[in-house]
């Protein structure tokens, strides 16, 4: 069906929302802020299209968004990244 087909696009959306929301919370430390780029993302066309159009670029976005949280993350605490967690 056509849910079936769009369903991995749908839960991807989800989770780079998320993963937006990881990678601000890990620059600012503002749960507010944080929340509202979550909130802007989804509703911009790039997050919007990222969870209707059933793509590859889904799972390369999340995938860059993490990596990008965890450099973030160690560069505030001024640590060495996680190898493990940047794949």
């Amino acid at each position: 069906t056509e849910l079936g087909v769009r369903f991995h696009a749908i839960l991807l959306g989800s989770f780079i929302s998320l993963a937006v929301y990881l990678l601000a919370y890990c620059t600012t430390k503002n749960a507010r802020l944080s929340f509202y780029s979550s909130v802007f993302f989804t509703f911009s066309p790039l997050g919007f299209f990222s969870s209707f159009l059933a793509i590859t670029d889904g799972g390369l976005a999340l995938a860059w968004t993490i990596a990008c949280a965890v450099i973030a993350n160690a560069l505030r605490k001024n640590e060495t990244p996680s190898y493990i967690l940047l794949g």
